[in-house]
């Protein structure tokens, strides 16, 4: 069962995301749909007046909230300059090599590893580094955040089922089709590890629980091709589940195969793409495209389009037979 579906930004709401909002109210009826603003300082957040429609709905709830506050809540040491030089004198010599020439040579692994344990190699990203966690989301940037946002907002709904979700992701299945009887994510690409786009918490997750905090408390970083190796999620109970369920892209044989920009054209295609997204996907990650303006006529219009958001438990939205105009 899914209690709520959660979603994360930091800085201004992209009138894109409305796809994975609308998306998620309907396919997942018995859900709250959870949005989370981040107001820590330099990463304050807010809802475009053109995103307004989402108050309409009983489901739906905007939450101004502090990360760092959330890290405190849950037992996080919080960062003091002051307190914790060690901390600072390792961050300034890892932003010194990490802007260097040498991040992605990987024959500097083994004497690196020996002697930076906490520094992280990844044959793709190169070198990464985490420290305290709350220390990391200040240096770490807004997608970072985002990351570890995902791994300590569970801990807020004990014995809920979530979904936390990117906002660039459309669910297309109905909430009976999902695979609901284990926590799971998807896998990256055809990587070795998941792809916390869409990462569902199971109620019973005792284990999981303890393992993330084990990880973080381990400084292990955030981001996903460190944090859930294959080998970590099958420390966490963490079942990794084929991309072609989620990404189309990177589907072998799927109509939009290496090309993102398809979900946002009209082509002769796009009917097609559709109708195989519906057959085959539980969910559409679309890959960012923040900017992106989508053509009438595109899988996205398409899809925005079948969007009947003023069912349920909408509240006064006038009459009834009407379709919210979404995309302004």
């Amino acid at each position: 069962m899914v209690d709520k579906v959660i979603f994360y930004w930091s800085g201004r709401v992209p009138q894109i995301g409305q796809l994975a909002l609308a998306s998620a109210l309907e396919k997942f009826p018995d859900a709250e749909v959870h949005l989370y603003l981040d107001q820590d300082e330099g990463f304050e957040s807010s809802l475009p007046a053109e995103m307004n429609w989402v108050h309409a709905f009983a489901r739906f709830k905007v939450l101004n909230f502090s990360l760092q506050e959330m890290l405190s809540r849950q037992g996080f040491s919080l960062y003091n300059p002051s307190r914790h030089f060690r901390e600072r004198f390792a961050n300034a010599v890892f932003q010194a090599f990490h802007s260097s020439k040498l991040r992605k040579r990987s024959h500097f692994t083994s004497i690196l590893k020996t002697y930076f344990p906490h520094w992280h190699h990844n044959r793709i990203y190169g070198w990464s580094r985490s420290g305290m966690v709350s220390h990391s989301i200040r240096w770490g940037g807004v997608v970072y955040r985002d990351d570890l946002f995902k791994l300590v907002v569970h801990a807020e709904y004990p014995g809920e089922g979530l979904i936390c979700s990117d906002l660039d992701v459309c669910f297309v299945a109905n909430s009976e089709s999902w695979p609901l009887e284990s926590s799971f994510l998807s896998r990256w690409g055809h990587e070795p590890w998941g792809n916390p786009s869409v990462l569902y918490f199971h109620p019973k997750r005792e284990r999981l629980t303890r393992e993330f905090r084990a990880s973080l408390d381990a400084l292990v970083p955030a981001s996903p091709w460190h944090f859930f190796s294959d080998e970590r999620c099958k420390s966490y109970g963490l079942t990794v589940l084929p991309t072609d369920l989620f990404d189309p892209i990177w589907s072998e044989g799927s109509l939009s195969q290496g090309n993102s920009d398809l979900f946002f054209q009209d082509t002769e295609g796009s009917v097609s793409i559709v109708k195989e997204i519906e057959a085959q996907n539980l969910a559409v990650h679309w890959h960012n495209h923040w900017n992106t303006v989508p053509e009438a006529g595109s899988p996205f219009s398409r899809f925005m389009e079948r969007l009947d958001v003023t069912h349920g438990d909408r509240r006064d939205l006038g009459d009834s037979s009407r379709r919210l105009d979404l995309l302004g």
